[in-house]
């Protein structure tokens, strides 16, 4: 089950959609305002060379083929250029499996959601209003891969982009064992603290870095991953209103 709460529309959603035929941007356009989640598509293109960026100042959300007219992985250049050039512009990456290199890769490149073709337009719909709302889309599966990424090597140090760093050294021990995967419970007993210790501290590091929840901790290390530096290139800052410690 994805990781979204309370995905019932309140207000519009604008959307870009971004897909390999003109047909197919055509279909899902339909589908998307035919449903019942208040989606408004604003702009739509078939290509990774797309250069009206000007218009996507209007969207709230992003839905990217990771296959565009140029090829295979062809999305991802776009989603990568995004990041930089509309950073307000939350990016969901459509992916024909479930591969666990392609999945990292999303959230390394930006996106804050990933979804499956094979899955229908409903969940699409669902996707596309959490992920406006501020929350990352991803299921068990996907999050278990990012998990993995981030054992596989030594989290990055978090600064900002005068390398500044933004977190205490217990702090960013924490970070250090939310990467490895390990529960509130687990990290008081590494760290020989108490578990409020633990959610106080989560509490801080979330309303530091702008994020809201552990899977949005997980997915701003992964981008930091790409750059190396521990300094994702996007400021999760607008992700929600409010710290939730779980």
């Amino acid at each position: 089950m994805p990781l979204c709460r309370d995905c019932e529309s309140d207000a519009t959603v604008r959307v870009a959609v971004f897909e390999p035929t003109q047909l197919s941007c055509e279909l899902m356009s339909r589908a998307l305002e035919a449903s019942s989640y208040g989606i408004k598509v604003v702009s739509m293109s078939v290509s990774s060379q797309f250069s009206a960026e000007a218009q996507l100042n209007h969207a709230h959300v992003a839905v990217i083929n990771a296959t565009l007219k140029e090829g295979a992985l062809s999305g991802f250049t776009l989603l990568r250029r995004l990041r930089k050039t509309c950073p307000m512009v939350r990016c969901v990456m459509l992916l024909d499996g479930d591969e666990r290199v392609v999945v990292i890769e999303s959230f390394r490149s930006g996106a804050v959601g990933v979804c499956e073709r094979e899955h229908s337009y409903e969940l699409l719909c669902k996707c596309i209003t959490c992920v406006h709302r501020g929350q990352v889309w991803a299921n068990s599966q996907q999050m278990r891969y990012l998990l993995e990424a981030l054992s596989s090597g030594t989290a990055s140090r978090i600064a900002d982009r005068q390398r500044r760093l933004l977190l205490t050294q217990r702090e960013q021990e924490i970070v250090c064992r939310v990467a490895e995967g390990l529960k509130n419970r687990e990290i008081a007993e590494a760290l020989n603290v108490n578990e409020h210790t633990v959610k106080y501290h989560l509490f801080r590091i979330f309303e530091r870095l702008g994020i809201s929840s552990r899977a949005e901790l997980i997915v701003y290390l992964i981008a930091g991953q790409k750059l190396g530096v521990g300094e994702p290139g996007t400021s999760r800052s607008d992700f929600s209103a409010g710290p939730r410690v779980e």
